[in-house]
Formats: C-alpha cells, sequence, structure tokens
C-alpha cells in the first residue's frame, strides 16, 4: 500500500475529467511501500487535509496537497523494493488573500524496524505512526525540492520550530498551527540531507 494522492482529491471538473483523474490515480508513480496501516488512520495522517480544508476557510474552499516520500540511503529492502520510513505533505491555500502553507511529517519507522516476513506478515506488535508539524525549508533539506513561495507563506513560526528542534510532534489535529505566523519566516541555514538518486 498505499495511494500518495487520495483517489477522490482530483476526481473533480468535467464528468471525463474527473474520471481520467481517478483512474491516474492507480498508476504506480502514485504509489509508495507503506505499513498496511499507516494511511487507513483517519485521526491524524488520512484526515490532514479534510481538517485543513474544514478550518481553515480557504478562498473558495481550495487547498492545494504536495505529497510524497522522503528518499535515503538507509531505507531499508523488501522484497527487491526499499521502502521510505517517512513521507511529507505541504498543503497550501489562500485565506484572506494570504498565501499559507503547512508542512507534514510522518514516520513510519518503527512500525518496518522489523520486517514482516519476521512477523509472519503482521505489524501488530509495532508503534504508531510518529506525525509531525516541520518547516516547509525542512521539507525542502529533506527531499531537495524547491517550494519556492509556499517557504515564507509557513504557518509554523521560525523561533517555535527551532524550540522544538524543528519538529512540533502531533497527537491530534489541534496540535497543527494552521494560521498565519506573527512573524516572517526565514530559510533557516542548514545542510541538504543526502537524498538517494539509485531506484526505489
Amino acid at each position: 500500500r498505499g495511494h500518495l494522492v487520495r483517489r477522490q482529491d482530483p476526481a473533480w471538473g468535467t464528468k471525463a475529467a474527473a474520471n481520467r483523474a481517478n483512474a491516474d490515480t492507480f498508476h504506480f508513480c502514485n504509489c509508495a511501500p507503506q505499513e498496511a496501516r499507516f494511511n487507513q488512520d483517519a485521526r491524524l495522517w488520512q484526515g490532514i487535509e479534510n481538517y485543513v480544508l474544514d478550518n481553515a476557510k480557504a478562498d473558495k474552499m481550495r487547498v492545494t496537497v504536495f505529497t510524497g516520500p522522503v528518499f535515503t540511503d538507509e531505507d531499508p529492502e523488501y522484497r527487491y523494493v526499499r521502502v521510505p520510513r517517512s513521507f511529507w505533505k505541504v498543503v497550501a491555500r489562500v485565506e484572506h488573500g494570504k498565501l499559507l502553507a503547512t508542512a507534514l511529517l510522518a514516520d513510519q519507522s518503527d512500525r518496518i524496524t522489523r520486517l514482516p516476513e519476521r512477523l509472519s506478515e503482521g505489524f501488530d506488535d509495532l508503534s504508531r505512526v510518529k506525525s509531525y508539524q516541520v518547516s516547509v525549508a525542512e521539507v525542502e533539506c529533506l527531499t531537495g525540492l524547491d517550494f519556492g513561495p509556499l517557504r515564507e507563506a509557513d504557518t509554523l513560526e521560525t523561533s517555535a520550530a527551532e524550540a522544538m528542534g524543528g519538529r512540533r510532534t502531533l497527537h491530534s489535529f489541534r496540535d497543527i498551527a494552521l494560521g498565519a505566523p506573527k512573524r516572517p519566516i526565514g530559510r533557516a541555514p542548514k545542510k541538504p540531507r543526502k537524498v538517494a538518486t539509485g531506484p526505489t
């Protein structure tokens, strides 16, 4: 499992466009190996987009979600496929004419420390996925991507991120900082993390 972009999210517009977009989510380029229950938890990772849409009061109720895996050279291999330890989301929207972006990270390392063949294909005894709010700049450093103006639209204040070691642990949706920060966000100087470039 599973989908990166959820099946229902791009299914809008004309009937033909919606049907094509729905079908496109089933291509392998939209899949990443995940522990079976990783993206089934509507309380947090699976439900973040809905929570932002319901609570951010985005103009015209439009939210854009970028999402993907974090690849590293240390990712474990399972059945000839390397399994990402963590996944990220950047949720962008406009509120009252102001661009805002919220970045999140989910870590499944604890669920995949021991591979399924050693657990009779079960992960029941492993701890749950850890979810964090991070800065957009942190996602850039982890992935090598450039989010341009979204970096300056971050809803996580630099001072707050630094005080928490760059990550705010999320226990519920209420822990996510959605509003505009009180002072501008700057790109923290950080050495980019080495990103794996081989086949995954």
